[in-house]
């Protein structure tokens, strides 16, 4: 799983879809989309038409997540890199946990 982005709900209950999930999805007005809900997570996906049984478009919505999430892989290996020992990659990463975190509170006030 990879996170793309996120949407905040309006007071009428509705969400706006963000353009890069409506990019890689390919997804046009009118279009339906499907709400699944799985171990306290929400799942949403483009209703797809099969072709004899074939989903040829959910394949290769897959594949353009599948290269997004490779991507962002190699994106933050690059990062971490230089960092051979685990316990210093750990204090990297925390750092930047701290600082997101402190960011997030910031921003509530």
């Amino acid at each position: 799983m990879v996170f793309v982005g996120k949407t905040k709900m309006n007071k009428t209950r509705q969400i706006s879809l963000i353009k890069d999930i409506a990019d890689i999805f390919e997804i046009e007005e009118g279009e339906y989309i499907n709400f699944y809900a799985e171990d306290g997570n929400i799942i949403i996906r483009k209703t797809t038409v099969k072709y004899d049984g074939f989903d040829f478009e959910r394949e290769m919505i897959e594949e353009k997540v599948r290269n997004l999430e490779m991507d962002i892989l190699e994106s933050v290996r690059a990062d971490f890199d230089e960092l051979d020992d685990m316990e210093d990659r750990r204090s990297a990463a925390y750092e930047i946990f701290k600082s997101e975190l402190e960011r997030k509170r910031a921003n509530r006030s």
